[in-house]
């Protein structure tokens, strides 16, 4: 076995425990489509310049999983990864509404070998 494939096995098996320890069940909603993934909670911090140089902090409440329950899902409509508009609905009821972060969208790649995606929110 060469070693990237065993990076790339262990990255895995470091994303699956890392998911069922610090993981959560949450409801990723499109429009009418719905389903359930396991994701990590987490947190950005931005910073947003007005069009005089003020700077102001956003912090955006973020969701780690993995992209793949989104490809395999041919019911949601448009683009199969996360778009504005899309939201985030915990167990608790609280929902997240998918948030433009820094460049501009509203997710960005977890990890260095784009097996995790993060999706910016803010809490309704």
């Amino acid at each position: 076995m060469c070693i990237q494939s065993m990076l790339q096995r262990a990255l895995g098996v470091h994303a699956k425990t890392l998911a069922s320890v610090a993981g959560e069940t949450v409801t990723y909603r499109r429009g009418d489509f719905s389903a359930e993934v396991v994701a990590i909670p987490g947190q950005s911090v931005f910073d947003d310049f007005d069009s005089e140089g003020v700077r102001a902090e956003t912090r955006t409440v973020d969701f780690i999983f993995s992209p793949d329950f989104l490809s395999g899902l041919h019911e949601l409509p448009e683009s199969t990864m996360p778009a504005k508009g899309d939201q985030v609905i915990r167990a608790n009821g609280d929902t997240y509404d998918a948030f433009p972060g820094a460049s501009n969208s509203v997710w960005s790649w977890a990890d260095a070998r784009e097996t995790q995606i993060r999706v910016h929110s803010v809490k309704r």
